[in-house]
């Protein structure tokens, strides 16, 4: 009988070309999660907040917008609230300051 020789601890693909399309599919299922969640991309999105002076400002319009829209199309509504929260997850985690003046 012949001996096989595999390590069953190693993780990786031997095939450059699937490992290629796999890092595609996943990157594409990412931009798919985003674009149903928040009606645009994670890249669009990031580039709203390295383009506004303050997160409080952008939230403020955006949750303007969403008041506005909510009466004629409830998707859109719907995704200008998850960018809102999106925006205030990002702000509060990327500032080390965000906490102060909240209570536990």
């Amino acid at each position: 009988m012949a001996e096989f020789d595999h390590d069953w601890n190693d993780t990786s693909i031997a095939n450059p070309d699937v490992e290629d399309e796999l890092r595609w599919r996943l990157e594409e299922a990412e931009r798919l999660i985003y674009v149903r969640m928040y009606g645009e991309t994670k890249y669009d999105i990031e580039e709203y907040l390295m383009n506004e002076d303050t997160p409080y400002n952008l939230c403020m319009s955006m949750l303007s917008k969403a008041l506005h829209v909510m009466d004629f199309d409830e998707k859109q509504s719907k995704h200008l609230i998850n960018k809102v929260k999106y925006v205030m997850y990002k702000s509060f985690n990327d500032n080390p300051k965000s906490n102060i003046g909240l209570t536990n």
